[in-house]
């Protein structure tokens, strides 16, 4: 399996859902990797990713780790939230502590990081 120097593989993907899933946790994030400038990790891939400032922050691929492409990783995102979101009792305890108001932003939620994707044009 190729990895990164940061880490990342389709299988430390998996791995992670997979100890996100089993932990007694209500709720979870699994963000793309956002290189800011005047980290040392901004530093240290000078050259190797194009800055996109147009992107909404953490949603976006910016940085491709050694071995996996720009699909791999919106996938393996992807499959994080809907793994570790899919068991009925975590579904269940974010929807009875919704209030009214909040529904179209955990809508937008669902979106934006992929858990659910609306059809364009349907």
């Amino acid at each position: 399996v190729s990895q990164s120097r940061y880490g990342e593989t389709k299988d430390t993907m998996h791995r992670t859902a997979e100890r996100a899933r089993c932990l007694s946790l209500d709720e979870a994030n699994f963000t793309l990797l956002d290189v800011l400038p005047g980290s040392e990790l901004w530093g240290s891939l000078k050259g190797q990713f194009v800055p996109d400032w147009s992107k909404k922050s953490f949603k976006g691929v910016e940085y491709l780790p050694e071995g996996l492409t720009k699909n791999d990783l919106v996938e393996g995102q992807k499959y994080m939230f809907r793994r570790f979101y899919s068991t009925p009792k975590r579904a269940w305890r974010i929807i009875t502590r919704l209030r009214p108001s909040q529904l179209g932003q955990f809508m937008r939620r669902l979106t934006d990081f992929r858990i659910f994707e609306l059809k364009k044009g349907v």
